[in-house]
């Protein structure tokens, strides 16, 4: 049995990842953007704060149940983070305010 594949769709991942993705700047996020994913990741490190600080332990077998939200919450902190970095690599230079107001940002959450 033989199988004929088109040469073209064996192209096909090479021509993907290759291909430059013109995206419209409107679509691509800028500095606000990432000032809320600092105040986003802020605010997941203050939940994983309380969810730490009400875990009281237990057993070993029931640690793991009993842990649960500290797991969610170090979780949504994963999360958060890799969407402001997915956001930090794709924004165009920020402006002079942008940066400020990230900057800012940085300043006020630690």
């Amino acid at each position: 049995m033989h199988f004929s594949i088109p040469f073209s769709l064996l192209l096909l991942p090479v021509l993907t990842v290759s291909s430059p993705v013109a995206l419209a700047p409107t679509v691509l996020p800028t500095g606000q953007d990432v000032k809320q994913d600092v105040y986003n990741i802020d605010a997941a490190v203050k939940a994983l704060d309380a969810s730490v600080r009400a875990f009281n332990g237990g057993t070993p077998q029931t640690a793991i149940v009993e842990g649960t939200p500290v797991l969610l919450s170090v979780a949504e902190i994963h999360r958060v983070n890799r969407v402001g970095f997915g956001h930090a690599l794709l924004a165009l230079p920020f402006s002079v305010q942008d940066s400020v107001d990230v900057i800012n940002a940085v300043v006020s959450t630690g």
